[in-house]
């Protein structure tokens, strides 16, 4: 059973790295929009949709490995808190696919305020 565990927490380190790119190129992302912004232009759109929907793809991936982890949990357990812990987890799954798919198909995934 420890050994499980510290084998889990190995991957979560490993996972806890991959935010740190997710930061890394999020600020990339947002930096080349706002030069399209201050530019009045669109030279790096593709570039920053493509950087941001990299990441949701990676990010998707994490949270299927932390439901299929937190059920396995409850499913063993029986525990209310590790049901709650999947479901929270599919939930965030979910919420990834509409950013997903906001970020493929719209224009901006905050509208200007103009």
């Amino acid at each position: 059973m420890n050994e499980d565990r510290i084998e889990t927490l190995k991957r979560e380190n490993i996972i806890w790295i991959i935010y740190v790119f997710f930061a890394y190129f999020g600020i990339k992302a947002n930096n080349l929009e706002m030069q399209d912004i201050l530019n009045n232009s669109e030279n790096n759109k593709k570039q920053y949709k493509s950087i941001n929907v990299i990441i949701l793809l990676i990010a998707l991936g994490i949270y299927i490995y932390f439901i299929d982890l937190t059920y396995k949990r409850y499913r063993k357990s029986g525990r209310l808190v590790d049901g709650l812990q999947a479901l929270g987890a599919t939930l965030v799954l979910i919420a990834g696919f509409l950013f997903l798919y906001a970020e493929i198909h719209g224009d901006d995934v905050v509208p200007n305020e103009l």
